[in-house]
């Protein structure tokens, strides 16, 4: 636990290394270590205008991609069944 939190801080640490598939697993991880909030604040980040998914939820960085839209709804999964708050 101590250390995913602490592989994950450093992690994110560095925005402008971070890919669209970044937020979807920072979304996932967090969801993991039971922090409801900091997964959904992930998951807005990449679904937010201006953010890296577009409206069909096709990945914007690189063309035709279904790896990240479909990480972020096991997300979302992941959230509604592993946090409990």
């Amino acid at each position: 636990d101590n250390c995913l939190r602490r592989s994950l801080q450093h992690w994110i640490s560095m925005p402008e290394a971070l890919a669209g598939y970044s937020f979807a697993a920072a979304s996932a991880m967090f969801a993991l270590l039971g922090e409801g909030e900091n997964a959904l604040r992930w998951l807005h980040k990449l679904i937010s205008p201006g953010g890296k998914l577009s409206q069909t939820t096709l990945y914007r960085e690189a063309g035709l991609c279904l790896e990240t839209p479909l990480v972020a709804m096991q997300s979302i999964h992941e959230m509604l069944i592993l946090v409990q708050d």
